[in-house]
This record gives structure tokens, C-alpha cells and sequence, in this order.
């Protein structure tokens, strides 16, 4: 039982971590370029909302797919890194996106064990 909510706390903390730092850079802290913002934080947010009911409702598919949609921002991470300017916020999406993927795959492990042991 200590694994799962350690996992659930993985997988909000990377989750938000990601919709916040996501929000902040597209929405204040750096221009967009030749795309309006509000488009720029469709496109960066987007994909982080389609998985949150199934989230919410602590589904173990929804956690399987969503850890994929971590490592989208883990990619991204590494697009900011060579820069002198962005490389703490590449820094930041890599490390909680790794929180994120790690935390849904953790939770779909121990919801996995836990009906294992409950049917035998």
C-alpha cells in the first residue's frame, strides 16, 4: 500500500510539475515566436489533458498510455538544453517528466501486484 500511494504521489508531482513549468514558460517567461501564445500553450498543454480523468479515476490504462505522453516532455526537455538561457528549464521538463513516466509506471506495477495477491 506504501508503493501505490508513492507512486500516486510520483505521478501527480511530475504531472502538475509538468502543467505549471509548461504553463509559466509558454504563458510569461518566454515568447513563443511567430506563434500567438495562446497557441503556444494549447499546443504544450494539450496532450497533458487528455489523460486527466482517467488519472483522477486511478485507471491502470489510462497510467499506461499517459507514462507515453511523459516522455514527449522528456524530448522536449532536451530541445532546451543546449541553450545558456533555457537549459535549467530542459533541465526541469526532463526530470519531472522522469517523475511522471516513472510514477505511472510504478503505480500500474503495484495496483498489478496488489489484484495479484487479492485473487490468490
Amino acid at each position: 500500500m506504501k508503493r501505490l500511494h508513492l507512486s500516486r504521489g510520483m505521478v501527480w508531482l511530475g504531472y502538475f510539475g509538468l502543467f505549471f513549468s509548461l504553463l509559466a514558460w509558454y504563458g510569461w517567461l518566454a515568447s513563443p515566436g511567430p506563434l500567438p501564445r495562446w497557441l503556444a500553450l494549447l499546443l504544450a498543454l494539450a496532450p497533458l489533458l487528455f489523460p486527466l480523468r482517467g488519472l483522477l479515476y486511478q485507471r491502470i490504462y489510462t497510467h499506461q498510455w499517459a507514462s507515453l505522453i511523459g516522455l514527449w516532455y522528456f524530448i522536449l526537455g532536451f530541445f532546451y538544453l543546449p541553450d545558456a538561457h533555457t537549459w535549467p528549464y530542459g533541465l526541469a521538463l526532463i526530470s519531472l517528466s522522469l517523475i511522471f513516466f516513472a510514477g505511472c509506471l510504478l503505480y500500474v506495477k503495484a495496483v498489478l501486484k496488489a489484484q495479484k495477491a487479492a485473487a490468490s
